[in-house]
């Protein structure tokens, strides 16, 4: 009897840190996995860029009526329509879901049917759609759009987010371990977190969801030009601000390169291009340009503020800002006398449910504290949208530099967690580009023809228990940042 009673009790002591090295085990490959492919992580080299546009979408108050200019989605119709070989569609958020008590245009409509037709008025352009989980809500459902899509004859390409590593690891550790298995999908009939009007949900779903996990990228291409965008073809997503580069030259070899690796992992798949991509030898431009993809992107935007020097000036327009050391370099460089300007989203509004002001609120008293008086922040003053660009500019007296893309700055978009695209673009000052970014800075900060921004002290929050709510979130990493 003492024998059986000695082997329980260590039983009992040994199955506790069995789990636990299991658990820990499980976290440390989760976030230190290899990535599915090569070029996943890229950097293209500087190339020139041709006939680069900057394109906005804005939203704002004039004469007590709420202003919307909208080009990036009209632009993208007209691609479509131009493209002779191939389309390339990559988008995060694309879907019309969202609560029937709410009325938006139907741009993820509008973007199907402009595929579709051209699909019809051209069999042989290869059209491709690459999309994120998220619009089927983690494989629950299949949106009927989509379902149009693929009954054309266009590929839609789902992408793998197992295989990437965890942004969430806490939770993605306990995940794996107890709750990925597809019996759950049989617990079904639960309402789309997306919104009342989608198609029902499962637990699996939701407990997929909240690893965090995401293609975020915003990316269209054809055989003529390029365009990288921080907008969703999604009509929740309808009236946000959105800020897009379009483009053209031998770049867009490096774009489809990056994009066929997503579809090499998630579906084994090559990108149909008709193995056709534009003349590029001997291009020149005045403006040179590169494709960053996940770390790449936070290596570059480093690069740029720890290189800006007295006199210069740092302008950045985000809806999530907290990378930590992102965060640093803009205090250093403030402290070199350089002069950093923001425009932040307020981060109370996310799809019709309120939010506290995370992260940016607690990360702009850090700033404003921290950068003396060569750090400025306005707000945007939004309604029911966000504020959702992500670019920085650094505007010189000779040569300027600008990121954009998909990628917010934190961690969860910098750290080879999502996947994410952006365009480097490098040239004078006085260029048409730089000078389009510059104008569309000074006119939303100075709220020229407008209202766009407020200043810090209208929104801030200095509070002691939403920076301790920031410090919990980053410390465990259970965060949408």
């Amino acid at each position: 009897m003492k024998s059986t009673k000695y082997t329980k009790k260590h039983l009992l002591l040994i199955l506790p840190v069995l789990f636990v090295i299991i658990y820990i085990g499980t976290i440390t490959y989760g976030v230190n996995r290899p990535l599915p492919n090569e070029n996943i992580s890229y950097k293209s080299e500087l190339k020139p860029v041709i006939d680069p546009v900057f394109l906005t979408d804005l939203s704002y108050a004039k004469n007590d009526n709420r202003v919307l200019e909208q080009d990036i989605f009209d632009y993208i119709n007209e691609m479509i329509n131009n493209a002779d070989e191939f389309v390339l569609f990559d988008m995060f958020l694309f879907n019309n879901i969202y609560g029937e008590d709410e009325n938006f245009p139907a741009l993820a409509d509008e973007m199907s049917n402009a595929l579709l037709k051209k699909k019809q008025d051209d069999p042989n352009v290869a059209i491709t759609v690459i999309t994120d989980p998220v619009n089927t809500m983690y494989g629950a459902n299949q949106p009927d759009h989509l379902e149009r899509l693929s009954q054309a004859d266009i590929p839609v390409i789902i992408s793998d987010l197992d295989s990437l590593r965890d942004s969430n690891p806490l939770y993605s550790g306990f995940y794996k371990l107890f709750l990925q298995w597809d019996s759950l999908k049989l617990i079904d009939g639960l309402p789309n977190a997306l919104g009342t009007n989608g198609k029902d949900a499962n637990l699996h779903s939701y407990l997929t969801s909240l690893t965090g996990k995401a293609n975020h990228r915003k990316v269209v291409l054809t055989d003529h030009e390029a365009l990288i965008s921080s907008g969703n073809p999604h009509d929740a997503s309808a009236y946000h601000n959105n800020v897009a580069i379009a483009f053209k030259g031998s770049l867009l070899e490096d774009l489809l390169i990056t994009e066929e690796a997503v579809t090499q992992y998630s579906a084994n798949q090559s990108i149909k291009t008709n193995e056709y991509m534009p003349e590029t030898v001997g291009e020149q431009s005045e403006v040179l340009g590169q494709i960053l993809t996940e770390r790449p992107i936070h290596e570059r935007a480093l690069s740029i503020i720890n290189e800006a020097q007295e006199g210069d000036t740092i302008w950045i327009a985000l809806l999530y800002l907290s990378e930590s050391n992102i965060c640093d370099a803009l205090i250093d460089a403030a402290n070199r006398n350089v002069s950093v300007q923001l425009i932040l989203d307020q981060n109370i509004e996310s799809f019709g449910n309120k939010k506290i002001g995370l992260p940016n609120k607690p990360v702009a008293y850090r700033l404003m504290n921290e950068g003396n008086d060569n750090v400025q922040i306005r707000w945007y003053e939004t309604e029911k949208e966000q504020y959702h660009p992500k670019i920085l500019f650094l505007d010189s007296d000779h040569t300027s530099e600008i990121l954009s893309g998909s990628a917010n700055f934190t961690r969860r978009n910098l750290e080879d967690l999502n996947l994410e695209t952006n365009i480097y673009l490098t040239a004078s000052s006085d260029t048409e580009i730089m000078n389009d970014v510059r104008d569309y800075f000074e006119r939303i900060w100075t709220n020229e023809d407008g209202i766009y921004t407020a200043d810090y002290e209208t929104y801030k929050d200095e509070s002691l228990w939403l920076r301790g709510i920031f410090f919990i979130q980053k410390l465990t990493k259970l965060s949408t940042f």
